[in-house]
């Protein structure tokens, strides 16, 4: 990765991995929501800390949605959002629409050719299995949580 980056890409990585925050903090609020315990387990992956992945640096995954902060070969951050299939029977379409529009309300206009959705019929819960299982061999570095319900 290059170590030269002009100042545009910097502040533009800057609000991308503040975009990246907000969006994990709008993924745990609606869990919150949510009474279904396996609805509010989410795993936050630092790929930075594991040599299988080349380009993404940070992951946050759920049953109904992962997203992915990654890095190019010449140090430009991106947004990658995936949505389960079965958003709207998993969470509803009050909490999906509201996902949704959040996640690009987040991204600055300077930042949006950096956001996209790779993948609007992501199974989600297989994602979230396989991580599970990682985190129980040791593999990866990967932090779980269950966002307490309080709805």
């Amino acid at each position: 990765m290059s170590v030269n980056l002009s100042g545009e890409v910097i502040n533009k990585n800057k609000l991308l991995v503040e975009a990246f925050h907000n969006m994990k903090e709008c993924i745990k609020r609606i869990q919150y929501w949510l009474e279904e315990e396996w609805l509010r387990v989410n795993v936050i992956s630092d790929f930075s800390k594991d040599d299988r992945a080349k380009y993404i640096l940070d992951q946050v995954g759920t049953s109904f949605c992962v997203i992915s902060l990654g890095t190019c070969d010449e140090g430009e951050y991106s947004i990658a959002l995936s949505i389960d299939s079965q958003i709207n029977e998993k969470i509803g379409y009050y909490f999906a629409s509201i996902l949704l529009r959040r996640l690009f309300e987040f991204t600055p206009e300077s930042c949006a050719n950096n956001v996209r959705i790779m993948n609007f019929s992501k199974d989600c819960d297989d994602y979230l299995t396989k991580v599970l299982d990682e985190k129980e061999k040791g593999v990866g570095c990967h932090s779980v949580s269950v966002t307490p319900f309080e709805g």
